[in-house]
């Protein structure tokens, strides 16, 4: 159950991640972003 709920939390982190990539490569520099 820890396994599952730990793979789960993963893939949301790696989703955030790539949703914020996108989000500052659609606006302006990465820099940008931060």
């Amino acid at each position: 159950m820890i396994t599952a709920i730990t793979i789960l939390h993963i893939l949301a982190s790696i989703a955030l991640v790539m949703i914020v990539l996108l989000q500052a490569g659609k606006g302006a520099e990465m820099g940008a972003a931060f």
